[in-house]
């Protein structure tokens, strides 16, 4: 699985696309901001067996990853009523800055 997050300006090959779709690796695009290329990042994404998603602004940006995450892992190992992609999806800090973390410790579950 790849998350593409980008404007979807300048030149981009569509020998990517393809190099995705022979190698059965999903792709989910994210177009961040306005001037956004959202028939090349739709493309890019639909062709690639994944989901394109506009946002505005990076404050968006956790519930797409939530999304995702929901998309990549429909389990609920614990059964604790979330899915594991949903306890999995929250944002972290760590040296100061914030993280969005889309799984857990197997370990510590967290």
């Amino acid at each position: 699985m790849v998350i593409l997050l980008a404007d979807g300006q300048g030149s981009y090959s569509d020998y990517y696309t393809q190099q995705a779709i022979n190698n059965d690796v999903t792709v989910y695009t994210i177009g961040l901001g306005s001037g956004v290329n959202s028939a090349l990042l739709t493309n890019i994404a639909t062709s690639a067996d994944g989901q394109y998603f506009p946002v505005s602004s990076a404050e968006d940006l956790p519930d797409v990853f939530r999304t995702i995450s929901g998309e990549i892992e429909p389990t609920d190992t614990d059964v604790g009523g979330l899915l594991d992609g949903e306890e999995a999806g929250k944002l972290v800090e760590y040296n100061g800055k914030q993280y969005f973390q889309l799984f857990s410790d197997p370990i510590t579950e967290q």
